[in-house]
């Protein structure tokens, strides 16, 4: 009991003796006060003076001074001229503004090319920017096999979109193939603009499996990822994803979920990658085997039924 009444009236002590004007005062406070004050007062003096210290022209940005991650050919974007257009009434970028590393991060963030600004950095010799640009993973097809309604005097249309399911220009078709995304009757084709994640989430899904399969596709023999799931079945992970040859001949590959999405039992897409590039490399592309179905939902190859006999209760036997 006595020790709790000396820790009390220590305690007691130390707020008695605590004073707000004394601890101001404290040559400890009033050093990290003036520092603070000297620093910020000699930023705000740099900040509006340095171009009147140092010529404009040596530190300005420049194209030789942007290295930038080179764009694909067929992306619509020249990033270094973008970074180096200026506004109205507004001086041009110099490397030794304070804030061009953040500023030129957020532009980069702006574009819908450029996926992930990875870093960027300054020197005396200009900006260093690293950047990872979208790649469309998938294009979503649209006729009448998947479009109720579909007028058959119009042509089919195709979007294509990135591992996200972010829909791109349509006009990056004309450069790059990638597998086909078919869903039954898309939902929000009315909402689908470029630069946008479709709202259907079998469009999501089908994509997140192709971001996965990546550039291996065409090895593989990979032209088509569809599901049988309707638009009122969307979640429903008992009907799976699967990877089609381009002709209706070949092997055709239960695949299962997106992943991430697997259901217990169901293995990750790693391991079913694995697996299918290992019967593969055994067998040739899915193009090149036999007319059957096989199931890869275990990690494993299991033969299930012959591909003709469950085509004829599917509803995209027509596509091509």
């Amino acid at each position: 009991m006595a020790r709790r009444n000396r820790n009390e009236d220590l305690l007691d002590r130390l707020i008695n003796n605590f004073s707000f004007r004394g601890t101001l005062l404290h040559p400890g406070t009033l050093f990290v006060l003036v520092t603070g004050l000297t620093i910020a007062g000699a930023l705000n003096l740099w900040q509006r003076y340095q171009h009147r210290l140092i010529p404009a022209d040596q530190y300005q940005l420049t194209e030789d001074r942007v290295r930038i991650t080179p764009a694909p050919e067929w992306a619509q974007i020249d990033l270094k001229r973008l970074l180096l257009e200026v506004p109205v009434g507004q001086e041009a970028p110099n490397i030794l503004d304070t804030d061009v590393v953040a500023r030129t991060a957020a532009t980069l963030r702006s574009v819908g090319w450029v996926a992930n600004v990875n870093q960027v950095k300054k020197s005396a010799d200009g900006l260093d920017i690293d950047v990872r640009y979208r790649v469309p993973v998938g294009i979503v097809e649209l006729n009448q096999s998947t479009v109720p309604g579909w007028d058959q005097s119009k042509t089919a249309q195709v979007m294509p979109v990135d591992g996200s399911g972010m829909v791109m220009p349509a006009e990056v078709v004309q450069h790059v193939q990638p597998p086909r995304i078919s869903v039954f009757n898309p939902q929000t084709l009315n909402l689908i603009r470029p630069w946008t994640v479709w709202q259907d989430a079998r469009v999501v899904d089908a994509a997140a499996i192709m971001n996965q399969i990546g550039s291996r596709a065409k090895q593989l023999g990979i032209y088509r990822v569809m599901t049988m799931r309707s638009s009122r079945q969307m979640s429903a992970s008992q009907i799976p994803f699967e990877l089609w040859p381009e002709h209706k001949g070949g092997t055709k590959v239960l695949w299962g979920n997106a992943p991430g999405k697997e259901v217990p039992g169901e293995a990750s897409a790693s391991v079913k990658l694995e697996a299918l590039m290992r019967f593969v490399a055994q067998h040739g592309s899915l193009e090149e085997m036999p007319s059957r179905r096989v199931d890869l939902r275990s990690g494993k190859i299991v033969i299930t039924k012959d591909a003709h006999v469950a085509e004829k209760d599917n509803m995209f036997g027509g596509l091509k």
